[in-house]
């Protein structure tokens, strides 16, 4: 997966699909415009029998998610960590609520393993 060198782009909390995101052929296309998104097809997001959909408990909520390529704190919307084969990943914080308890997902970069804290915190690269 590549990442945009101009990251994310973001509005009142939530990611801006950029145009790309539109997996679907266009009358007009060019072959070089077919041969991407053949790729980006190849290389979407789809759904994955050998991780099971989870859901939240009904009074559990996600606040808020910061990852280190997105320019501000999500709070609606999708999010995106992103994985690389060599097992690292992106600083992360993922904030849920249930009723006034606020519990942090804090995602190690270097090892993909998450820490659970019982308040909110923030990553520890994480930009204010």
């Amino acid at each position: 997966m590549r990442l945009a060198r101009e990251g994310e782009r973001s509005q009142n909390g939530a990611r801006i699909p950029d145009r790309e995101e539109s997996l679907e052929t266009r009358p007009g296309m060019t072959d070089e415009d077919r041969e991407k998104l053949e790729l980006a097809q190849k290389s979407a997001f789809k759904p994955s029998n050998d991780v099971p959909k989870t859901e939240l408990g009904g009074s559990v909520r996600f606040t808020d998610v910061w990852v280190q390529h997105q320019p501000e704190r999500y709070s609606t919307g999708k999010a995106y960590l992103y994985f690389w084969s060599s097992g690292l990943t992106e600083d992360a914080s993922i904030h849920l609520a249930q009723g006034d308890d606020v519990f942090s997902l804090i995602v190690s970069p270097l090892t993909g393993r998450v820490r659970i804290v019982g308040d909110r915190q923030d990553a520890p690269g994480q930009r204010r």
